[in-house]
Parts: structure tokens; sequence; C-alpha cells
């Protein structure tokens, strides 16, 4: 163990690779956060989030730089396919929600003209099809890959889910 080793220990308390790398992973992550919120610039945030990873790497022995190498990318990974999988999740919640309004008009609609939908106009297949996908997403197994489960489904979106036959039967 080299000498800065020993010494990163000492203010460290010992931390492992991985443990370093979650460290920077989680400032790098947190500084990205606040970012995307407004509370800082991407100035700051590149200044804050280089030098911290850079005083990580540089702490480490060369042998264990790859593994820091590699935990950050997974952490920072799984930040992403996270953020993915919540966006992806709310924007088909939202189409669904969006699709059974439009339904509704339609409904409303042939009963005051009195004529039926047309089957080309008809958004019920495509609701079938958006909320299959909903329940895809959910089932893939994604979520739990990143030590996570999928958010709570809204009231108003359950009743459309009901139904899709099983995709665990």
């Amino acid at each position: 163990m080299s000498s800065i080793d020993k010494k990163l220990d000492k203010i460290t308390g010992g931390l492992s690779p991985a443990e370093k790398a979650q460290y920077a992973a989680s400032t790098v992550i947190d500084e990205l956060e606040a970012t995307m919120a407004g509370e800082a610039t991407i100035e700051a945030y590149r200044d804050k989030a280089t030098t911290e990873i850079e005083r990580v790497i540089s702490t480490l022995h060369p042998g264990a730089r790859g593994a820091f190498s590699a935990e950050l990318s997974l952490h920072l990974i799984d930040f992403w396919i996270l953020r993915y999988l919540d966006a992806k999740h709310d924007a088909t919640v939202w189409k669904l929600r969006f699709l059974e309004q439009g339904r509704g008009l339609q409904r409303a609609c042939a009963m005051a003209s009195g004529e039926a939908v047309l089957p080309e106009n008809d958004v019920a297949p495509r609701i079938r099809r958006v909320a299959a996908g909903l329940v895809d997403l959910r089932t893939s197994g994604l979520w739990e890959d990143c030590g996570k489960t999928p958010p709570p489904l809204p009231e108003d979106i359950e009743p459309l889910l009901a139904d899709l036959p099983d995709p665990t039967a």
C-alpha cells in the first residue's frame, strides 16, 4: 500500500474502491440534479464534479483505478436508467389519461349524434396497446436490476389495466 493510500485510508476510514466510487458518484449525481433543477450553473457543476472525481482518482492506487472507474460507471448508468424509466412511466401514464379522455369524448359524440364510432377512429385499441406497453415496462425487471421498484400506479390508471390479460400467467 502506497503512502498516499495510507493517508487516504486515515481520512476516509479505509473505504474500498467501490465505496469511494459510490461517494464520488453520489457527489456527481447530486450536483447534476441541482444543475438540472436550476439551483446551480453547469460551470459550477463541472468544476465541482470534475474536481471531486480527480481528487478521488488521484488518491487511489493505480491497480484500484480500474475498479473505481467501473464502479463509477455502474452508479451513473443506474442513475440514468432509473431517470429514463421514471420519465417513460410518467409519460405513458399521462398518455393513457389523455386517450381515456378522448374515448369519453368519442362516446359522448356518438351518443349525441346517434352514429357509431368508425373502427379506424376508435381509440380503444390504442388504449389497450399503450396499457399493454405500460404493463410490459413495469414487469420487465429493469427497476429491480437497479435495486428499485416501479412507482405506484395512479388510481385512475388501474381500471385501464384491469381489462388486459395477466402478463405473469
